[in-house]
């Protein structure tokens, strides 16, 4: 099952790379974040070695993390705009993917798939009564704590890619926004600092798919109930993806309308 899902996906990832320079839009994330690797690059030696000398980060390109400051990078998935890139080890990628398996939201995510598929009564087929709400709730977190643990940490390490969403802001307009998001499932960035395929993702999510042929119910286990259970996902992620880019300006603009 994963073998043929991860052939799938290495076709897929072929004929994205094509593309992938298209993305690279000269106001994108991706091209600040390169501006911001080159200036740091030019600053003169004495400045670099004191900047090395006051810092034991494990990661020397990384700016100082709003949240986590002095040696932590940035482990939250969700990077705020104009904070630049930050790159993480492999280790990093881990405790980042844990970090997003715990999450609020991620306890959320999980309580409203197993409610919509219990609802629909729909797989996972585990009946429908409260034992079975109860079944499609933990299978609901494995899923997604697998899926975290594929993507974010185990593929970002083995492709090198950068498992962080860096918003756009609102300095950009909300078309380019949407179109950023919904591409951020297929494409990302890499940890040399480029953009390209977003194999970690594309591989994350296939995996956790196969995974569940070890867990599920006999009758929801399969091939084809695995693929239509992918490309679900795929769109569920890109819907993730816009929510993580409109909703803290959304939170803002009601905030502020409340104080006035």
């Amino acid at each position: 099952m994963l073998s043929n899902s991860l052939a799938l996906l290495a076709a897929l990832g072929m004929a994205l790379g094509a593309h992938a320079q298209l993305s690279e839009l000269p106001d994108s994330p991706g091209a600040v974040m390169q501006a911001a690797v080159q200036m740091e690059n030019s600053q003169p030696a004495s400045s670099s070695s004191a900047a090395s000398a006051s810092s034991d980060s494990p990661v020397a390109t990384s700016p100082v993390s709003p949240i986590y400051p002095g040696r932590h990078p940035y482990i939250h998935r969700i990077v705020p705009p104009d904070v630049g890139p930050q790159p993480l080890t492999g280790g990093q990628k881990f405790e980042l993917s844990l970090r997003s398996s715990i999450s609020v939201m991620s306890f959320g995510s999980a309580f409203i798939s197993a409610g919509w598929s219990h609802l629909n009564n729909s797989r996972p087929h585990y009946g429908s009564d409260r034992a079975g709400f109860g079944e499609r709730l933990g299978a609901a977190k494995l899923k997604a704590s697998s899926e975290s643990f594929f993507s974010y940490g185990l593929w970002a390490t083995v492709f090198r890619e950068d498992p962080h969403y860096y918003v756009m802001g609102p300095t950009h307009s909300i078309g380019h926004r949407a179109l950023y998001a919904a591409t951020r499932v297929v494409i990302t960035r890499k940890d040399s600092g480029g953009t390209g395929v977003n194999y970690a993702k594309l591989f994350g999510v296939a995996s956790s798919n196969a995974l569940v042929n070890t867990y599920y119910p006999d009758t929801d286990r399969g091939f084809r109930p695995s693929i239509t259970a992918y490309g679900t996902n795929l769109l569920t992620t890109a819907a993730t993806n816009q929510i993580d880019e409109f909703l803290p300006q959304l939170i803002k603009a009601v905030r502020h309308k409340k104080s006035h």
